[in-house]
C-alpha cells in the first residue's frame, strides 16, 4: 500500500521532446556564457588547470601554455600512460608503463587485493586515484608548479555512480575537479579548431577505445558546442574484440594439443599481448602471425590470424556499434552531418571504417586536446577561446515505487545543468514514510536499469490522504551528477522532511582511510625516487 502519488510532475511543458525551443536555448546559452566568463574572471584562483583523459587503457594529460595546447610526456617520453597499477612482491607500487611491463611476470589480480593478498585493501576509486595522482606528478614535473585543479574526461555514457566515483578518486588524490567533460564533447572542440570550422556545423564523434564506446552528435557554432544526441556502452571496447580472439586461440590450442591454458594466468597474458599486436597489424595488413615460444607446458604457439577471421569472430560487436550510432541519430534525421570523426585506437579497424565510411580522421588525443583548450579558457591564460559547452544527460531518470509503478521525471538528452521540481502527496491517511527508488537507464528491462539509490521520505506528519504536499528538487549539475533535496517551501506546514538514502556507499571514515593511504604511498614513492636520483648522481 506504500504507493507514491505524483500530483504535479512538470514545471515545463513537453519535456519529452529531445530538441528545445530557440528561446530556451538562447537563455541557456546566456547562462552558460555568464558561467564561463565568471570562471575566466576568477581564473587566478584556479591557477593552472590541467586536463586528464582518464581512459580505461591509457591516460593522457594536457595543458594550455604559451598560447597552445601541450600534451604532457611521461617519464618515459610517451604521451600516453597505461592505466595500470601493480605491486611487486616486495610491496613497491608501480604505475603506468612500469606496471604494464609486469603483465606477464606478475599477472593482474582483483583490485580488491593488494600486496600479500590483503582482502578489500583497494576499492576501484583508489586504483583510479593512484593513476590520477601519477598524472598530477607528471604535470607538476613538466610545469614546475603545484597542480590542484583539473578537468577530467570520461565517456559520455558514464552513469551517475561512475561520475561520482571519478569525483571521489580525484578527491582522494587531492585534486579539485572544476569540470567533468564527456569525451565526444571535448573531441568536438578539438575538431572545430583542426578544420577551422567557422559556420554552423554538425559533428558526429564516433569514439571506440579499448574499454568503452560512445557516439555523439554535436552542433557547433561560434564557439558554442551543444551536444544533441549521445549514446554508447561503457562495457564495449577493443578489449572485447581481443577476448573473442583469445578464446578462439585457446580452443584452437586445446584442439591441437589437448591442453587447456585457462587456469594459467601467465600464459593468458602472453597470448593477450600477442593478440593486441596482431590486432594492430590487421589494421593495415590482411593477416598477422601470432608466435609465442614456450607458451605452455613446453609447447610453442604459432598461428596465423587473418582479417577475415577477426571480423567473423567479432561481427556482432561491429554491428552493435553501428546500431548504437543509429539509435542516437534516429530522432535527428533532418540534421545534416558535416564531419564524422573517429576517435580511439579501435576505430582503426577496417570494418569500422567501412561501416562508418565517412572519415579518415583518427585522433587519439582529440579529447584531452579539446579539454585542455577549455582548461585554458577557465584559467587566467591569455589568448584562448571563450568556449561555451551545452551538454546533456545521456540517460533518463525515473522513480519506481514498491507497487512497481514507474514515472520518468527527467528524460534523456536534456540540457544540463537542469532542475526538475515535483510535488508528492500520500496515498493513504496517516502515512509517515514514502519509499521509492531512483533509476537511470534507457532500457525497458528492469534488470538493465541502474539504481541510483533507494530513499525514504521521512518526517511526514499524520494527515488524511492527499493532504500533505512534499516538494522534491531533482538537480543535475554541469558534471552530470544528480542530487535530490526536500524543498520546505513546497511542503505544507512541515520543516522536517528529509530524504534518507539506504543505498550502500563508502562511509566518511573509509574515505578518510583512503586519503591517508594515498598520502602514505605518495610519500613512499617520493623517497624511492629521491634514492634513485641520488644513486644516479653518484654514478655520474
Amino acid at each position: 500500500m506504500n504507493k507514491l502519488h505524483m500530483i504535479v510532475n512538470r514545471t515545463k511543458t513537453d519535456l519529452d521532446k529531445a530538441t528545445r525551443s530557440l528561446d530556451e536555448l538562447s537563455i541557456r546559452v546566456v547562462k552558460q556564457d555568464i558561467f564561463t566568463k565568471s570562471a575566466k574572471q576568477l581564473g587566478k584562483r584556479y591557477g593552472t588547470l590541467i586536463a586528464i583523459d582518464l581512459g580505461t587503457t591509457n591516460v593522457r594529460a594536457g595543458v594550455f601554455k604559451n598560447s597552445e595546447v601541450k600534451i604532457i610526456d611521461n617519464e618515459q617520453g610517451n604521451r600516453a600512460t597505461p592505466s595500470y597499477v601493480a605491486f611487486t612482491p616486495e610491496g613497491e607500487r608501480l604505475i603506468g608503463d612500469a606496471a604494464k611491463n609486469q603483465l606477464i611476470s606478475n599477472p593482474p589480480q582483483d583490485e580488491r587485493y593488494g600486496p600479500n593478498k590483503e582482502q578489500n585493501l583497494f576499492a576501484p576509486e583508489e586504483i583510479s586515484c593512484m593513476i590520477l595522482g601519477k598524472m598530477r606528478e607528471t604535470a607538476e614535473a613538466y610545469l614546475e608548479e603545484k597542480i590542484i585543479h583539473v578537468i577530467i574526461i570520461v565517456p559520455a555514457y558514464f552513469n551517475d555512480a561512475q561520475r561520482q566515483a571519478t569525483m571521489l578518486a580525484a578527491k582522494i588524490s587531492a585534486l579539485n575537479v572544476i569540470r567533468i567533460f564527456n569525451e565526444p564533447t571535448a573531441a568536438a572542440i578539438f575538431i572545430s579548431g583542426l578544420y577551422e570550422i567557422k559556420d554552423e556545423e554538425n559533428i558526429l564523434i564516433f569514439h571506440l577505445d579499448d574499454g568503452t564506446f560512445d557516439v555523439s552528435l554535436v552542433n557547433y557554432e561560434s564557439d558554442v558546442f551543444q551536444v544533441i544526441a549521445p549514446n554508447g556502452n561503457t562495457n564495449l571496447g577493443g578489449k572485447d574484440f581481443d577476448e573473442r580472439v583469445i578464446e578462439y586461440f585457446i580452443q584452437l590450442f586445446k584442439n591441437k594439443t589437448g591442453k587447456d591454458i585457462r587456469q594459467d594466468n601467465q600464459a593468458i597474458q602472453k597470448l593477450r599481448c600477442e593478440v593486441e599486436k596482431a590486432k594492430r597489424t590487421l589494421s593495415s595488413q590482411h593477416q598477422a602471425n601470432v608466435e609465442i615460444q614456450s607458451f605452455f607446458d613446453n609447447e610453442d604457439f604459432n598461428e596465423t590470424l587473418t582479417r577475415t577471421k577477426f571480423e567473423e569472430l567479432n561481427m556482432d560487436l561491429f554491428h552493435l556499434t553501428i546500431k548504437l550510432a543509429e539509435e542516437a541519430l534516429k530522432n535527428f534525421t533532418k540534421f545534416k552531418i558535416g564531419e564524422v570523426v573517429l576517435v580511439g585506437g579501435s576505430t582503426r579497424f577496417p570494418k569500422i571504417q567501412h561501416k562508418v565510411s565517412l572519415s579518415d580522421t583518427y585522433v587519439d588525443e582529440a579529447a584531452v586536446y579539446g579539454a585542455a583548450l577549455q582548461a585554458g579558457s577557465l584559467s587566467d591564460t591569455k589568448r584562448t577561446r571563450d568556449i561555451v559547452l551545452l551538454d546533456v544527460n545521456p540517460l533518463s531518470i525515473s522513480y519506481e515505487i514498491l507497487s512497481g509503478e514507474k514515472r520518468t521525471i527527467i528524460p534523456c538528452n536534456i540540457l544540463i545543468p537542469y532542475q526538475e521540481y515535483n510535488i508528492f502527496t500520500t496515498t493513504y491517511s496517516n502515512q509517515r514514510i514514502i519509499t521509492f527508488k531512483v533509476l537511470e537507464s534507457e532500457s525497458s528491462i528492469p534488470r538493465n536499469k541502474h539504481i541510483l539509490g533507494k530513499f525514504d521520505l521521512t518526517g511526514i506528519q499524520c494527515a488524511k490522504q492527499d493532504v500533505p504536499t512534499i516538494g522534491i528538487i531533482c538537480f543535475i549539475n554541469v558534471n552530470g551528477i544528480l542530487t535530490m533535496t526536500a524543498d520546505e517551501r513546497g511542503t505544507t506546514g512541515y520543516n522536517n522532511i528529509k530524504i534518507v538514502s539506504y543505498t550502500p556507499s563508502l562511509s566518511q571514515d573509509k574515505i578518510i582511510c583512503m586519503i591517508k593511504r594515498f598520502e602514505k604511498f605518495t610519500s613512499k614513492d617520493k623517497k624511492i625516487k629521491e634514492c634513485v636520483n641520488a644513486k644516479n648522481q653518484l654514478k655520474s
